[in-house]
């Protein structure tokens, strides 16, 4: 498998994105107790979903969900997250670390108290 970036705005992407949203939307579901035997590609599909972020709308969906996920997980810092991230798909090139590096930042933002 190989992994490419691609622009954001192209049509494929905001495909995959809604594709991934729709995969992972559940309504009145318990989403942590549907996916607790694949807490791993959740994570995975979640943030692949909020590297895009194809609109505010998705992106706060994803980042949301994704910091669910890492509660739930008790993934405490970025390596344990990019640990968690590699049982499903090693991602080795600097771009894709950067990539993480920022969501991981938006993620713990997001579960850090305001001032």
């Amino acid at each position: 498998m190989v992994l490419v970036e691609l622009p954001t705005g192209i049509g494929i992407v905001k495909t995959v994105v809604r594709r991934l949203r729709r995969l992972v939307e559940v309504e009145d579901a318990n989403l942590l107790g549907l996916w607790r035997e694949d807490m791993h590609m959740l994570l995975w599909i979640l943030s692949m979903g909020a590297i895009t972020r194809g609109s505010e709308e998705d992106g706060e969906y994803f980042v949301g969900t994704l910091r669910r996920v890492v509660q739930h997980m008790e993934l405490r810092s970025f390596e344990e997250y990019k640990q968690a991230i590699r049982e499903v798909c090693w991602i080795k090139a600097d771009l894709w670390n950067n990539h993480l590096s920022d969501l991981w930042k938006d993620t713990t933002a997001a579960s850090s108290p305001k001032s």
